[in-house]
């Protein structure tokens, strides 16, 4: 399998070439012929990652401006090869409710590519589920588009209506404030213009009735665009790990670890590759789950569920239901278990910080800069890893500290009040030693010390008992506890001796 283009939020890539087969002919005396069939196989494809996406909606975000220029440059390469869309969801809640929301987010990518205005309309107008635009969308807009709305909290209060209000003059519409229905077209309009560009800045525009594999033949867009819920995941919980992260207090690290399920797929097929939408195996992005379920493997089902060991499909091959869908992403350098990394960002009393913005600087260079959620989580992917990183966290505006204070009380002016370097790392590839100093490390014992000694540190601080410096088995589920989970010194010291620790 090559290997693709990764981007914070995506990747992209050629499948590997398929050898052409001679075909073979000879003459006949009688009135016979034989039928040649191709297989429709793709090859290229692009990958946008949940990241990209407001969690449990199909609002996309204005940072995947990055993946729609990686998606141009492979258009380009690829010129004439007609595209179609995938969305995938997580093994999390029902399938009627993943087939639904991956499918919203096919569309929303779609309409974007093509600028379907309207589409988004209906998106924005029509929720489903947790899939509400509302306040957050229209803040992302107009802070895109060059107007500060403020806080991203999604409450239209007066700084967001001032911004809405900016727009709305800047286009010479009624200056009211209200994202109404004639603001939110030219916004739509503006906000796709500016994520949408090639390398150049031009804006990406794609025919919808040239550049897709259907080319818009079905009015519900069959064969362009899919919602595959949860049926082919790239990861699969071993049944010890599900039994774990159904738990509420593991919702946040069952959500990273399910990312790589939730994303949406581009497939770029030969060009002059078309499709018999009658023999398209597909339901459109709207209908229910029962049309993909008749294209399971006999063992479909069994093969999206936890079993005794984790399953990862780059490895196993065998964590996709549908037979359809597996054939096409067997070559593909997109569907990989990517790497994704949490953090909590805490303040000088271990207490989380909402919404805090923060700078991440990786051994590369690579900078990155983006907003921690309300419980001041933070989940980055495509993190190469064991990697020493520095990350950089501070207060949102709406704390409203000066300048002058943040000099005073942290040393330093900006929206970054805390910095730490941490080591970020994927459980496995390491010894039992070399975790506990990451976990240490993270959790913001010295690097310096030795790991006993740092250990003896953690034990008298978080109340692991006996402290004696020594790595035991309760030793290393509490570092991983406190430092996967985020925990303040309280919160752990509660749930540890709740769980019968210490």
């Amino acid at each position: 399998m090559p290997d693709g283009n990764p981007t914070p939020g995506g990747i992209a890539g050629d499948h590997t070439a398929r050898p052409s087969l001679p075909l073979y002919v000879a003459p006949t005396d009688a009135n016979d012929s034989n039928a040649l069939r191709f297989v429709l196989l793709p090859i290229a494809c692009w990958r946008l990652e949940d990241l990209r996406f407001d969690f449990d909606s199909s609002f996309v975000r204005p940072e995947a401006a990055l993946e729609m220029t990686a998606l141009a440059a492979l258009r380009q390469s690829h010129a004439g090869a007609p595209l179609s869309l995938f969305g995938h969801a997580d093994p999390v809640g029902t399938d009627d409710y993943n087939k639904t929301l991956s499918g919203r987010r096919a569309l929303a990518v779609y309409a974007i590519l093509v600028r379907d205005v309207a589409r988004w309309e209906s998106l924005y107008s029509q929720s489903f589920g947790g899939d509400k635009w509302g306040g957050r969308a229209v803040q992302m807009m107009v802070r895109t588009l060059g107007f500060d709305p403020g806080v991203i909290d999604g409450i239209i209060g007066g700084h967001t209506k001032d911004a809405i209000k900016a727009y709305q003059q800047s286009k010479g519409l009624s200056a009211d404030g209200d994202a109404g229905p004639d603001t939110r077209k030219a916004m739509f309009a503006d906000y796709m213009d500016a994520i949408c560009q090639d390398a150049s800045g031009a804006p990406f525009k794609l025919d919808p009735k040239a550049d897709f594999l259907a080319q818009g033949a079905d009015p519900k867009l069959r064969g362009d665009v899919q919602g595959c819920s949860e049926y082919n995941l790239v990861v699969v919980f071993s049944q010890d790990e599900d039994q774990r992260l159904s738990k509420p207090e593991n919702e946040v690290e069952r959500d990273a670890d399910n990312l790589p399920n939730r994303r949406v797929l581009v497939y770029l097929y030969p060009p002059g590759s078309k499709i018999d939408l009658g023999k398209w195996p597909c339901p459109a992005a709207d209908d229910g789950p029962s049309k993909c379920q008749a294209q399971f493997w006999p063992d479909g089902d069994t093969r999206r569920a936890p079993a005794a060991a984790h399953r990862v499909y780059g490895d196993t091959r065998d964590t996709m239901a549908c037979r359809f869908y597996d054939r096409m992403a067997r070559r593909s350098p997109c569907e990989v278990a990517r790497t994704a990394v949490r953090l909590r960002l805490l303040d000088s009393e271990n207490d989380f910080i909402a919404n805090a913005p923060y700078r991440m600087t990786l051994g590369s260079g690579e900078v990155r800069e983006s907003q921690a959620d309300a419980q001041g989580w933070v989940v980055e992917q495509n993190v190469e890893t064991p990697e020493r990183v520095t990350v950089e966290w501070g207060y949102p505006p709406e704390y409203g500290i000066p300048d002058d204070d943040r000099r005073k009380r942290w040393g330093r002016s900006g929206p970054y009040s805390y910095s730490l370097s941490v080591i970020l790392y994927t459980e496995g590839g390491e010894s039992d030693e070399d975790q506990a100093m990451q976990h240490l490390n993270n959790l913001g014992y010295s690097a310096d010390c030795t790991m006993a000694e740092n250990l003896l540190r953690f034990q008298r601080d978080y109340e692991v008992w006996p402290a004696d410096g020594t790595l035991t088995d309760d030793a290393k589920k509490a570092l991983k506890m406190a430092d996967d989970q985020g925990l303040s010194r309280e919160e752990f010291i509660k749930q540890w001796s709740g769980q019968g620790g210490g």
